[in-house]
């Protein structure tokens, strides 16, 4: 996604990419703006989970019988609003 006057938007975390459920997650958000940009809030949405799909084969008698599983988890669904006010901020280069 393409945001209009902001040159790089970036979200470095400490640890980098992976993390376990439970865990805290620190790092720190990068806007770079291409010009003095005017602004009313920003927050930044973060979410996370893992998704997995197996196969379970076992015979029964002549017969071969075939499990078919999936499970979804989610670990992270966070909204954080990190700028805020009913007026606008510029944010210069």
């Amino acid at each position: 996604m393409r945001l209009w006057g902001v040159r790089r938007f970036a979200l470095e975390l400490e640890r980098g990419g992976a993390y376990r459920g439970g865990e805290l997650l620190c790092g720190r958000v990068l806007l770079e703006a291409a010009a003095p940009l005017r602004v009313r809030a920003l927050e930044v949405a973060a979410r996370g989970g893992a998704t997995t799909h197996w196969l379970q084969g076992r015979s029964v008698g002549i017969n071969a019988v075939s499990s078919d599983f999936t499970a979804v988890e989610t670990y992270l669904r966070r909204r954080q609003l990190l700028l805020r006010g009913g007026f606008f901020k510029t944010l210069e280069r």
